[in-house]
């Protein structure tokens, strides 16, 4: 079976365009959280977050595609795009049909815009809705192509546009699971041969008003509004939850013997992945973190390595008291109480990405194998004490050689991946090699 690699990242978040600046940003311990102008005037709870400013998508897709894209499509398509340019690969010089693309994300409408004047137009005297008067009025006020633009798996369309990619696909919808799900089947179709590359990620736009008024009332979003910047604060003794972000991660994946054919640089090679499913409820964690456990146990035995060998995780970290202290007694369960690996999380940097952190979070791990550093968790402070997993990076990225790291996300609904990622081998143009 063949080797899959990631060659390429595309990174969209509140830091700018590329994995350049937002990676710098997060070895920093900077964060992209700012006041939401949007929300500023609104009930929300929450009114602190990570948007994408000065978004420019016509610099990388033309602007007839882009006009049947809503702006979570729009954040998919600069991301492939960027993952494309920073994988140095000529679509042209592979056979479309074994591309493959495998996208997720949060998108459930197309812009709520579009219904404002609908709504308006099926009101009565009495101000309440008029099933009949908006049937009647929805040819002339609803945006002609409002549910077009609406179908959740709309990016798959544009990217193969974009791309020309006609092979395997698939399109996950959720929350950070989707996009960790997203880049463990891609792997698997470059595995089993089904694909030579593979664009897969996500995008989401959690900042929007309509997914952001959604999360508002669930309890993951962090509302202290007088912490400002540092409102996430992962593991911390004072966090709260989480700050909505947006953005987009698409990754490149190809077989070890393509990359090495062409001369690819290779970030990591994903080496296992696994998921599992935790019934404590919706938004529950189980607090002995035995699925988040039992993932990482089962990627790392797909890589064919104990949980005490790795040494890097990237947690999920949602800042929230349940799931950070599930998480954090997961890890430990997995590893062991003699295996010290390091831990950090990035929500703090970037802000909840929802259905792209999944894909973030394995970014990370690889460029943080790639780096050979660990970068700290921005605003953790003071590591909350009850949390039995040590190793919390803090303050100053850590400088070494990483061979394995896993990256995890969890989902709103209890659903738990982990992904191992690897130092990748010395290769000759075969795609054969040694550590």
């Amino acid at each position: 079976m063949r080797r899959a690699v990631l060659t390429g990242i595309g990174m969209v978040t509140g830091f700018g365009d590329g994995w350049q600046v937002c990676w710098r940003n997060v070895l920093a311990g900077r964060s992209a959280v700012r006041q939401l102008d949007s929300v500023a005037s609104s009930d929300l709870a929450t009114q602190w977050g990570a948007p994408v400013t000065a978004f420019a998508p016509e610099r990388y897709v033309n602007r007839r595609l882009l006009r049947q894209c809503t702006r979570n499509d729009r954040l998919a398509a600069v991301g492939a795009m960027l993952a494309v340019r920073d994988a140095a690969v000529d679509l042209d010089a592979v056979d479309r049909q074994r591309i493959g693309i495998v996208l997720s994300g949060g998108k459930e409408i197309s812009d709520p815009e579009h219904l404002i004047a609908g709504s308006l137009a099926a009101r009565d005297a009495n101000s309440t809705a008029d099933y009949r008067a908006f049937g009647a009025a929805a040819s002339s006020v609803i945006h002609p192509l409002y549910y077009v633009e609406g179908l959740q798996s709309t990016a798959l369309f544009t990217l193969s546009k974009l791309t020309g990619a006609t092979g395997a696909n698939g399109y996950f919808h959720g929350t950070a699971e989707a996009s960790a799900l997203a880049v463990a089947r891609a792997a698997n179709l470059v595995r089993t041969g089904e694909a030579d590359l593979v664009l897969a990620g996500g995008a989401d736009d959690r900042t929007s008003w309509w997914p952001l008024s959604q999360w508002d009332g669930l309890g993951v979003l962090s509302g202290r509004n007088d912490f400002g910047s540092t409102a996430c604060r992962p593991f911390d003794l004072m966090r709260s939850g989480a700050a909505p972000g947006e953005g987009a991660v698409v990754l490149v994946l190809e077989s070890a013997e393509s990359a090495a054919a062409r001369g690819a640089h290779v970030y990591a090679e994903i080496a296992g992945a696994a998921t599992t499913f935790d019934p404590t409820g919706h938004l529950g964690s189980d607090r002995a973190g035995r699925p988040i456990a039992e993932a990482m146990i089962r990627a790392m035995g797909q890589a064919g390595e104990p949980c005490r060998e790795v040494g890097v995780i990237v947690a999920h970290g949602n800042a929230t008291r349940r799931g950070d202290l599930g998480e954090a007694r997961g890890i430990r369960l997995a590893v062991g109480d003699s295996a010290a690996p390091a831990l950090t999380c990035v929500k703090g940097a970037t802000g909840e990405l929802g259905a792209s952190s999944g894909a973030l979070n394995i970014a990370i791990a690889a460029l943080t194998i790639d780096a050979g550093l660990v970068p700290s968790v921005t605003n953790l402070r003071q590591v909350d004490p009850i949390l039995p997993a040590g190793g919390w990076i803090r303050e100053y990225p850590v400088v070494g050689r990483v061979r394995t790291a896993i990256a995890l996300a969890s989902g709103l609904a209890g659903q738990r991946t982990a992904v191992v990622l690897r130092r990748p081998a010395r290769q000759d143009r075969s795609g054969a090699g040694d550590e």
